[in-house]
């Protein structure tokens, strides 16, 4: 278990600057800081808001899992994850991306 929380982590990370440099790349060249720090804003709050609905779902399963909850748990953060990035490989443009100012 700790090694697929380090795992978690790693990935987490790595898809987080991932994401700023999506958000950098299609924000407007006005206001980009503004642009940046509202989607910043917004994350953390679908972040702690996902968190919480965590610690309730975890509850709600230990009484009828006990222990294996935060397997499940596990389970269906990994399925979300793979269904984000499923979803990103369908939406997100290919080929060469072209920077606002080049």
């Amino acid at each position: 278990m700790p090694t697929l929380m380090a795992v978690s982590a790693a990935g987490g990370a790595a898809s987080g600057m991932a994401g700023l440099n999506l958000q950098y790349d299609a924000c407007p060249q006005e206001g980009k800081t503004t642009y940046l720090g509202i989607t910043a804003a917004v994350s953390s709050l679908l972040s702690y808001g996902a968190a919480m609905l965590g610690s309730f779902v975890q509850k709600a399963l230990e009484a009828s899992l006990g222990l294996g909850s935060m397997r499940v748990l596990f389970l269906v953060s990994a399925l979300c994850a793979v269904l984000t990035l499923l979803y990103g490989v369908k939406r997100l443009p290919r080929g060469k991306v072209v920077r606002r100012g080049q």
